[in-house]
């Protein structure tokens, strides 16, 4: 099967939280069989990895301190060097240049965003980039991806990104369920019937793929529980550009989830094409 992912770009700033991303970019590109362009975003803003005396200068130096890299010496690696003010911008023109496929960034999580760091831009290159962006927690632990999670509300633009994720999935041998918190006055059974049979029509349906439908009042809590019972090791949501009132699956979601989430959350944007 082809591969819906053959370039990742991997942003860094030459810190531990890019470090960590990349132990998840190189067994992903693997897997993928893609390759991986590292790009280094210099901005005015420093880091805080160290003694700036023993601090590499360049993304090739800096990856060729990383113990992760010599496992995984087969994965293609181009390096480019970028600089400017702001390094949301910065990402975001390599993103329209280069066209990757993914875009794989460390975070902090909550309490440990800074102003220009890597892991303080992470959210805004989610919501300002067409390109699906993987958002590494520091504290996540990786291991092989086997099963993601992909929280639903079941609508047209839920279902293109469902059809990339069964793809996706089937290369790295995963499960896939779609989670959907329930609203008081939802019919899902209905909504469910109908989500199948547009799978079915496309010969989506695949043994690995479930749907799970979850009641509580927290809609993150909700599908962060069911992540931990279920032995989930990716979660996925569509990231929209709506007002919190006009959509309980917004952007706003998205954002608590990159901030709380202590396992790599892959966002797509509104606009996955077929």
């Amino acid at each position: 099967m082809t591969s819906p992912m053959k370039k990742i770009l991997l942003p860094t700033d030459l810190s531990p939280v890019s470090a960590h991303a990349l132990t998840y970019a190189l067994p992903l590109a693997q897997r993928l069989k893609a390759e991986i362009q590292m790009l280094h975003v210099a901005t005015k803003v420093p880091v805080d990895a160290g003694s700036p005396k023993t601090l590499p200068t360049t993304a090739a130096d800096w990856a060729a301190q990383q113990p992760a890299l010599a496992e995984y010496s087969e994965v293609p690696i181009s390096y480019t060097e970028t600089q400017g003010a702001e390094a949301t911008d910065l990402i975001l023109e390599a993103c329209e240049s280069e066209k990757p496929d993914m875009v794989v960034m460390g975070t902090r999580g909550s309490g440990g965003l800074r102003p220009g760091a890597l892991g303080g831009v992470t959210i805004s290159v989610i919501q300002n980039s067409e390109v699906p962006v993987l958002a590494v927690p520091d504290s996540a632990h990786y291991k092989p991806i086997k099963h993601i999670a992909y929280a639903t509300d079941f609508n047209n633009e839920s279902f293109n990104v469902v059809k990339t994720l069964i793809a996706f999935s089937r290369l790295l041998d995963a499960r896939l369920t779609c989670v959907h918190v329930r609203g008081e006055h939802e019919y899902w059974d209905r909504v469910k019937r109908m989500y199948y049979e547009q799978l079915y029509s496309l010969d989506q349906v695949t043994p690995s793929l479930d749907l799970a439908i979850l009641h509580g009042d927290n809609v993150l809590h909700s599908i962060q529980e069911f992540a931990r019972t279920h032995e989930v090791d990716l979660m996925a949501m569509l990231n929209r550009r709506r007002d919190l009132i006009d959509s309980l699956y917004g952007h706003s979601l998205t954002r608590e989830a990159v901030l709380h989430c202590r396992m790599p959350l892959l966002a797509f944007h509104n606009q996955v094409q077929h």
